[in-house]
């Protein structure tokens, strides 16, 4: 009788007893438990709210994507496109409105050397970087077109463009 009657007080109270000890063991309730994992759940959701919320708002801002701007990423450079065919530099594309276009740079223009650095296969990966730099520094270019030679000294600027092309 003894037993029975401490396994209905163990029931009521929740409350668990160590033999070897004599000790009673407290036992959350099972509606703490539930309420406890409610209340985690609904934290790591509000969590996870806040921080989608930060991440989008920081893409719709640009800071995440680095330079953005209306889908349009911008760049600082003069506004041409590069493609390397034989191992030349050639101009292959020109985005209107630019520092390059207003320069007289035209199609199929070969760049030969970038700030006096001859252009080769070894640097060719490097062109992009010599060619974008901070906004309103200048780059000088040496092209050649149709066989003659001359500089072109061009002020950087902001450069929008919706399909980045090699070396804008």
């Amino acid at each position: 009788m003894k037993l029975a009657q401490h396994h209905k007080h163990q029931a009521i109270h929740h409350v668990s007893v160590d033999h070897q000890t004599h000790r009673y063991i407290l036992k959350p309730h099972k509606t703490v438990v539930k309420k406890s994992k409610i209340l985690l759940t609904l934290f790591i959701t509000v969590l996870l709210l806040i921080t989608i919320f930060i991440v989008k708002k920081q893409l719709w801002n640009g800071s995440l994507i680095g330079q953005s701007t209306n889908q349009k990423q911008y760049y600082f450079g003069i506004g041409i496109g590069i493609t390397f065919y034989d191992d030349q530099a050639i101009v292959s594309r020109i985005i209107p409105g630019t520092p390059a276009e207003k320069a007289g740079i035209q199609l199929n223009d070969i760049i030969v050397a970038v700030d006096s650095i001859p252009i080769n296969t070894k640097n060719s990966r490097n062109l992009c970087r010599e060619i974008r730099g901070q906004n309103g520094s200048a780059v000088n270019l040496l092209i050649e077109r149709q066989k003659n030679t001359f500089d072109k000294k061009i002020t950087r600027t902001k450069i929008y463009s919706r399909t980045p092309t090699m070396c804008q």
